[in-house]
């Protein structure tokens, strides 16, 4: 009788990982201590075995660092092909989930839904089943797309990518990674035999910037797919090699004229005084408003309120762990278990029966937010339930406060002169594309 061997929940993620990162075609280029940190910073991820795929090809939201860069443009977030060989080779630390990446992921379900109802579209299921299941391939070997959305609207298909304030603008200069991005999914599924009407890029709005999602349609550019497929393929053929392009830094200062340096320098004295200026004064306000909240608490004040000009309102925040104790077991389905405890078990069966499995059924999880809030509305439970109350501090516009905030400003003003000469700052707008018909 063979022996159970028990191992850490930590020793198998490393040894599940490891497993993952060696079938990757460039892994004999790896070194060993950037493996090590790999795993190190990804074994507690519950997306690890996520970011290993991404290592096996250029993305859909990579290969518009790729085609800028065959271009001779800039990427819009000052990305570079060699930075992103570097990522597929390990060369550089992993980088971390952040929380505009985790707002992003989050949100995403909100503005589908958002779109679906304002464009009466329906879902293609079975499209995107097919995708997400691996069934579509590429003659390319690198190329890698995962749709945000594939939608019906009118009878026709259409590719539809979300953004967020987070990480898009609706300024078209920022599009061009979303519209390579797009394109590389149209090339794809086309490829596999589905014909995709349209590309869209449907973005939430910045604060001030409307209530209504932004939908622009992307037009098919085959200079684009040559191009997509042209970066690609070099792109990857230097990944496969282990060859690192040299970065190409910009020393533009040198060549500037010296009235513009002038100009710059007396730029960057202005904002670093208004930079330490504002950073002592949000540090002042944030420690006020901790004691107003911690009073204003004490004495069960939940109404709205002025107190010399300034309107304070209470409102309430979702607490997702509340509401999982309220729910009950049934809520354990909203729960998304680390790379440990959840990835382990089938890898394990199939390539080390001696490990007993028993071990990984206990851990720590996250919440899949979106998910448990359906299951309190299908329970037609009351979300207020599960809020904490926090306090909103907003400037009441009456002319007398507005005229004690100026008197305030001018004295602000005062201790950080302007540089004598004026400057000029040039500001180009484009024209959005058209937005597809509702």
């Amino acid at each position: 009788m063979n022996q159970v061997v028990e191992i850490t929940p930590e020793e198998g993620a490393r040894i599940l990982l490891m497993d993952e990162l060696q079938l990757l075609p460039q892994f004999r280029h790896f070194d060993q201590a950037n493996v090590e940190r790999f795993i190190r910073i990804r074994k507690n991820d519950p997306r690890a075995l996520w970011h290993v795929m991404r290592l096996s090809g250029i993305g859909g939201s990579e290969i518009g660092i790729v085609v800028a860069g065959y271009r001779g443009i800039d990427d819009a977030f000052g990305e570079t092909t060699a930075g992103l060989i570097r990522d597929k080779l390990l060369i550089v630390p992993p980088k971390r989930t952040t929380m505009a990446m985790r707002k992003g992921i989050v949100s995403e379900n909100s503005i589908r839904q958002i779109f679906l109802e304002d464009y009466k579209a329906t879902q293609d299921h079975e499209v995107i089943a097919k995708m997400a299941g691996g069934e579509m391939k590429s003659r390319h070997v690198w190329m890698r797309y995962s749709p945000d959305d594939i939608v019906m609207i009118g009878g026709l298909r259409y590719l539809v990518d979300y953004k967020n304030p987070s990480e898009a603008t609706l300024h078209d200069d920022m599009k061009f990674r979303y519209i390579c991005q797009l394109h590389q999914g149209r090339m794809l599924l086309e490829e596999n035999g589905v014909h995709i009407e349209g590309m869209l890029l449907a973005q939430f709005p910045e604060e001030g910037q409307g209530d209504d999602l932004v939908v622009s349609e992307v037009i098919h550019d085959e200079s684009i797919d040559q191009d997509i497929i042209e970066a690609g393929s070099a792109a990857w053929g230097m990944i496969l090699s282990g060859n690192v392009p040299d970065y190409a830094p910009r020393n533009g200062q040198a060549g500037l004229p010296e009235e513009v340096k002038a100009t710059i320098d007396d730029m960057s004295l202005e904002f670093a005084r208004y930079k330490a200026i504002s950073d002592a004064v949000l540090e002042k306000q944030k420690d006020v408003q901790k004691r107003m909240i911690a009073l204003m608490s004490a004495h069960g004040l939940s109404e709205n309120a002025v107190f010399s000009g300034i309107k304070v309102s209470s409102g309430s925040k979702f607490e997702p762990s509340v509401a999982m104790q309220s729910i009950g077991d049934d809520a354990n389905a909203a729960l998304i278990p680390v790379l440990s405890t959840k990835m382990m078990h089938e890898w394990f069966m199939h390539n080390r029966p001696d490990v007993n499995l028993a071990q990984f059924h206990s851990g720590e999880f996250t919440i899949n937010e979106p998910l448990l809030v359906e299951m309190l509305a299908d329970r037609k439970m009351d979300q207020d339930q599960f809020a904490a109350q926090a306090y909103r501090f907003t400037v009441r516009s009456s002319d007398d406060y507005k005229e004690k905030i100026g008197a305030m400003a001018m004295g602000i003003a005062a201790s950080a002169p302007l540089p004598d000469k004026p400057t000029e700052v040039a500001v180009k707008v484009k024209k959005k594309a058209s937005p597809a018909a509702k």
